[in-house]
């Protein structure tokens, strides 16, 4: 829950600095002359930075919690974590687990939150996604045994 809560938090924080920042840059002549340059873009950070940052940053973050549990357990019961998480330092894990959880996660989210460009929706939810996947999976690791533990205890 703590895990949650801060994410949330720092999310809904930067989404406010973005929407900050944004409206700043909208101020200045080169703001204005990204609107007729480029009005797709100008659009969807619009639509982007119009949304509730509130509910934005839960959604995104509940949703990346668990899509990150999920893979975990998934892999944890199918012995996986080894190969795919365990073996790993920081920056492996990120770019081995982390990056295709964003992916699928934002592929889900994209539709939802009408969300027109995927890489854009990509970076929407890369903060959330790399900061919840590592302990979710941890925590799958912790609860639950492997599928070749239980048939052995099974078995005998």
């Amino acid at each position: 829950a703590f895990l949650l809560i801060f994410t949330i938090a720092v999310y809904i924080a930067i989404l406010y600095i973005c929407r900050l920042l944004w409206n700043l840059y909208m101020a200045t002549e080169m703001g204005k002359m990204f609107i007729n340059y480029f009005p797709d873009e100008a659009k969807s950070t619009f639509h982007f930075l119009s949304m509730d940052p509130i509910k934005l940053s839960v959604g995104i973050t509940i949703y990346s919690f668990l899509f990150s549990i999920a893979a975990g357990a998934i892999c944890q019961l199918l012995g996986l974590n080894f190969y795919f998480f365990e073996k790993f330092g920081v920056l492996g894990k990120a770019l081995v687990c982390g990056l295709p959880l964003t992916a699928l996660i934002a592929s889900y989210v994209q539709p939802l939150y009408g969300f027109q460009a995927w890489g854009a929706t990509f970076m929407i939810v890369l903060l959330p996604s790399l900061s919840v996947f590592g302990r979710c999976i941890g925590y799958a690791e912790k609860l639950l045994p492997e599928l070749s533990d239980i048939k052995k205890r099974l078995v005998g």
